[in-house]
């Protein structure tokens, strides 16, 4: 559900605000049940889509607070990602990671190059929604390019 209320937003000429809150608050809420089940492997995907819902929602309106939120899941995505020599939606918990560090001012260098590095090996969904959202934030110099994207 929580997907389908982004893909609406997103899709909307007229942004209701509504739409993106309410897929952020179901994110929240699949993240909660996904744990409460202790499907540590399928983390790192719900992780993914909460971060990626409310950078949508911040590529309009920037709020430190949730720039926190997602630097806190993709950081843990990261991590179960790391564990479990995963790379199950790895290209976008690095791109959404490089956005939310380069939007709090933290240092961007080694998740770059990991991107860099990882890029060859994704498939063409998955290249295509990391270059949606990048460019959300590039169009506007809210991060700086990144010359191999």
């Amino acid at each position: 559900m929580a997907i389908s209320y982004r893909s609406k937003y997103i899709l909307q000429t007229s942004k209701y605000e509504k739409n993106i809150d309410k897929s952020i608050k179901l994110g929240r809420l699949g993240m909660i049940l996904k744990q409460s089940v202790g499907d540590r492997d399928e983390m790192p995907v719900v992780l993914h889509n909460f971060a990626l819902n409310i950078l949508y929602k911040i590529s309009n309106n920037m709020d430190i607070a949730l720039c926190n939120e997602v630097l806190e899941a993709t950081n843990e995505a990261l991590e179960i990602l790391d564990k479990t020599k995963s790379i199950k939606r790895l290209g976008m918990v690095l791109i959404e990671n490089y956005i939310v560090k380069s939007l709090l001012k933290i240092d961007t260098k080694d998740i770059v190059e990991r991107l860099k590095n990882h890029l060859p090996l994704l498939g063409q969904s998955e290249l295509n929604q990391l270059l949606n959202i990048y460019k959300e934030f590039e169009k506007n110099n809210k991060i700086k390019k990144l010359e191999f994207l």
